[in-house]
């Protein structure tokens, strides 16, 4: 997400990023050092416990699917979306597949150790090409669902 921030920002002249977590959360951290590492404005938006239960509902809602992981990882999307629509963001860029291109996750150190680099590049190309089914998905549905655009699909599909 660091890169796709550093590289859109060489294009756009006012780079605003934003991030999503619970109070005190390593993300929030990183996230509020490089932005002043790198002279990005940046919105934060900490997430309550007692608020939880609600975008959980309302990312469900959204998905249409009770995967656990969609759902984790939904809430801070749907969030994100929420701040980018009162900020009246029309382009939002994010960090997926970020990982996978540069084998960011500690699985490709499972798989490297274990099988070697071959193997670690066809992991990457897996997860490259499933990385629409369910990431770049997920995060459509969210992000049109908060910009209001879900509906309307929905309505042209009829």
């Amino acid at each position: 997400s660091s890169l796709v921030a550093k590289a859109v920002s060489r294009h756009v002249d006012q780079t605003l990023l934003f991030t999503v977590g619970m109070k005190g959360a390593e993300d929030i951290r990183f996230a509020r050092r490089l932005a002043k590492e790198e002279g990005f404005d940046l919105v934060v938006r900490e997430v309550q416990v007692k608020e939880l239960s609600h975008y959980l509902l309302a990312t469900l809602k959204a998905l249409m699917t009770f995967d656990e992981l969609q759902l984790q990882i939904g809430v801070p999307t749907y969030l994100a979306a929420e701040e980018a629509k009162k900020a009246n963001c029309k382009v939002v860029f994010s960090g997926q597949g970020s990982d996978e291109i540069f084998a960011g996750y500690s699985a490709y150190k499972d798989v490297l150790s274990k099988s070697g680099f071959s193997a670690v590049e066809e992991e990457i190309w897996r997860s490259l090409s499933n990385l629409w089914n369910r990431n770049l998905y997920r995060d459509d549905v969210l992000t049109a669902h908060e910009a209001g655009l879900l509906a309307h699909r929905v309505q042209d599909a009829t």
